[in-house]
């Protein structure tokens, strides 16, 4: 049997207890009633399906004891009444309950599905209260959008009318334009006739001509502004006046008035003005005038006079604002028509110019390379020679001057093109200034000695003063300065001296003994083609390129560079660091560091790599670092360096960038992996010695980038430096 919501119990469960109920029954029947009728009520058990709701098992039940009431009436002795009679009663009683109570069960079944249909009923009642709030709120959006499109309309007839009334005041703007269109088509066609006409004559009488025609006026005028005062530049009916009208209008208050307020004015009745409102007032009786811009700024006005009164309109000023600013553009072609012919001329004088240039740097670079040649002819014959081997050392000399000859000038033209291309890199550091000049002249110290010059450094700055500025490029201009100084002076000294001025700035200043620069030639001795040009230039000197780098260099750092000379008695160059460069500090000054030793042994018990792909270049470095007593191990390519740099035996490595089979900054990647324990000191040899140049070579692990062509006693002390500082320091000190 199925269980459906008038059951309160399980059907196993009622089973159950209708079990138990009947069994307790038939207990108390047989051990504790078994000679009484009637002790028990049968009906009591039937209640249970009061609680369990099973009318099946209810009357299941109810037959079960009238058997049981059967069954007592036949066991009991007869004498305590008649059988039938109990029996009758007993099944009476039973029958009566269970019918009550299957009454009572039949009555909950229908409250069951009569409360069952009542929660359906309010189910549906309730989806239909959900149903009902969804179309109110449904209708009550449909309520709000149908009250925006109400606004909305109302808003649209309300810019409908609007409009209407735009287009109401259009019309009759329209008509108010219409009625003036005659007008305007004159002063149209009369600027048309300006534009047109201005390829006949000059241009500024033609605007003049037709801005006057188009007024209906009698004269009119274009003056340009200069320090406030107006010239003169085009006219109509002014342009053949005395010079005296020409003068009042260089200063009439009227035309300085429009210049300065920048905006158009007019004088409607002269005779009605102030007396110095303008000087125009004899010969005319109204004025209107314009400013002319000219790149955004005021240049000039444009100015027309009547000689009767006149009520000037808004058309008018419109009007004249368009041949002001025709004239404005005429003005404008002329000036571009002008710098344009300057620039040609510039152009071609710059092309002149490098032609020169050209052709005296390709006969410079001819001279020292046909030297080179020539020496190195003389050498192998004087080695050939036993008689010529004392001449060996002055041609050795005289080679290698050429060969720094050479080099320079490719250097400078190189220079130039950097410079010309924007590339100049500036790399601020803090250092002695005092330092610095003693380094630079310490290595022409040489030069100086074998032309039998005096090198003086004075130094009457305070020690603790320190510059900071870009370096390198300092101790450049201050090396090219000295470096002149000896070339130019054949008796006396070259004198370098530092000190510092009232105003907190530095000066350097470079003194030589020699001949001098005569005065035509002071002012173009910084220009890059006037040097390279001058017939009187000493071509075995130097390329002529030199100061032209050195003001380049000077003001791409934010110094200054100026000269004093007189010919026959010397010349001073004179380097300015201005005070914001100077920083004051507590360190005492660094000693000084002359140029490299030359001992033999210098380099003693240092094994060196030196990879370089150019022979002769290979074996001289090889030879000359032997000479100062290293072991030298040559390399020609990157492999071979690369085989020689894992047996990890050398202390430097002198390592050529370009190199046939790879470049050589691979290498140096490979080493930052595997770099040997014994390898101290990493030196970089090539021509571009730019800063940035120099800052990727350190990342990546050198120690130095050395310039070609390479100076040995440099390379040997830089060398020595990185390797034995401790040494090298004593030796520095000693000296």
């Amino acid at each position: 049997m199925a269980r459906d919501r008038s059951h309160p119990v399980p059907l196993g469960l009622a089973v159950l207890a209708s079990a138990v109920a009947a069994a307790l029954y038939i207990f108390l029947r047989i051990y504790f009633y078994e000679d009484r009728l009637i002790p028990l009520t049968y009906a009591l058990p039937l209640l249970l399906a009061l609680w369990h709701g099973y009318r099946l098992l209810h009357w299941i039940s109810a037959g079960f004891y009238c058997g049981l009431a059967l069954l007592n009436v036949l066991l009991v002795d007869a004498s305590a009444g008649s059988d039938l009679m109990n029996f009758s009663m007993m099944v009476v009683n039973i029958v009566t309950v269970a019918a009550v109570v299957d009454r009572l069960l039949v009555s909950r079944e229908r409250l069951v599905e009569a409360n069952l249909h009542l929660r359906d009923a309010n189910a549906e009642l309730e989806a239909s209260n959900e149903e009902l709030a969804a179309r109110d709120e449904e209708i009550s959006s449909q309520n709000e959008e149908l009250q925006q499109q109400t606004e909305e309309l109302e808003q649209q007839s309300t810019e409908l009318q609007q409009q209407a009334e735009e287009l109401q005041q259009q019309a009759e703007g329209l008509q108010i334009l219409h009625e003036e269109s005659a007008t305007r088509a004159n002063l149209l066609q009369a600027l048309l006739d300006a534009v047109t006409a201005t390829e006949t004559g000059p241009p500024l009488d033609h605007i003049c001509a037709a801005a006057a025609g188009a007024f209906d006026c009698d004269a009119a005028a274009v003056l340009l502004s200069a320090n406030g005062v107006f010239d003169l530049q085009g006219g109509w009916n002014l342009a053949a006046k005395d010079e005296s009208l020409r003068a009042a209008l260089a200063t009439d208050p009227f035309i300085t008035l429009v210049a300065q307020q920048n905006r158009t004015a007019c004088l409607e009745d002269l005779s009605a003005v102030p007396a110095d409102a303008t000087r125009m007032t004899s010969e005319f009786r109204t004025v209107l005038g314009s400013p002319l811009e000219v790149e955004g700024a005021p240049a000039g006005v444009l100015v027309i006079y009547g000689r009767a009164p006149r009520e000037w309109t808004e058309t008018e000023f419109s009007v004249i604002r368009w041949f002001a600013a025709q004239a404005a553009l005429v003005l404008r072609t002329i000036q571009l028509q002008e710098e344009l012919s300057r620039r040609s001329q510039e152009a071609e004088e710059n092309t002149r110019q490098k032609t020169r240039f050209l052709a005296a740097v390709s006969h410079d670079v001819r001279n020292p390379a046909n030297a080179i040649n020539l020496m190195a002819e003389l050498i192998q014959r004087s080695g050939d020679d036993p008689r010529l081997a004392s001449e060996i050392p002055r041609l050795a000399e005289s080679l290698r001057v050429n060969t720094r000859l050479l080099v320079e000038l490719v250097s400078d033209v190189l220079d130039l093109s950097r410079f010309d291309s924007g590339k100049i890199d500036l790399e601020e550091t803090t250092f002695d200034p005092a330092e610095l000049i003693r380094a630079e002249v310490g290595q022409y110290e040489p030069l100086a000695k074998n032309a039998g010059l005096a090198l003086i450094v004075e130094t009457t700055a305070p020690a603790n003063l320190r510059v900071k500025t870009d370096r390198m490029k300092l101790a450049r201009v201050l090396g090219n300065l000295v470096n002149n100084a000896i070339k130019f002076t054949e008796v006396g000294s070259v004198r370098t001296t530092l000190c510092q001025l009232v105003d907190g700035s530095l000066e350097v200043a470079v003194q030589d003994t020699g001949v001098g620069i005569a005065v035509e030639h002071l002012e173009h001795i910084f220009d890059e083609f006037y040097q390279i040009r001058n017939p009187e230039r000493d071509r075995s000197k130097g390329t002529g390129l030199g100061l032209a780098i050195c003001k380049r260099l000077i003001d791409a750092i934010g110094c200054s560079l100026d000269v004093d000379s007189q010919l026959g008695s010397g010349t001073t160059f004179r380097v300015r660091v201005p005070g914001v460069m100077i920083v004051e500090t507590d360190c005492q000054p660094s000693p000084s560091a002359p140029a490299g030793d030359r001992g033999d042994h210098v380099l003693a018990g240092l094994q060196v790599l030196v990879v370089e792909d150019h022979e002769t270049t290979r074996l001289a470095v090889t030879r000359l670092l032997a000479a100062h007593g290293a072991t030298v191990d040559p390399a020609e390519d990157g492999r071979a360096a690369l085989r020689h740099l894992r047996h990890g035996i050398h202390d430097v490595l002198l390592l050529d960038l370009m190199l046939p089979d790879m470049d050589g900054r691979e290498i140096l990647r490979q080493l930052q992996s595997g770099r040997p324990d014994r390898l101290k000191c990493i030196l970089a040899v090539s021509g571009d010695v730019s800063e940035s140049r120099r800052q990727e070579l350190q990342v990546l692990g050198a120690s130095d980038l050395i310039p070609k062509p390479v100076e040995m006693d440099h390379l040997v002390q830089r060398i020595a430096g990185a390797v034995r500082p401790a040494t090298a320091m004593a030796k520095r000190t000693s000296q």
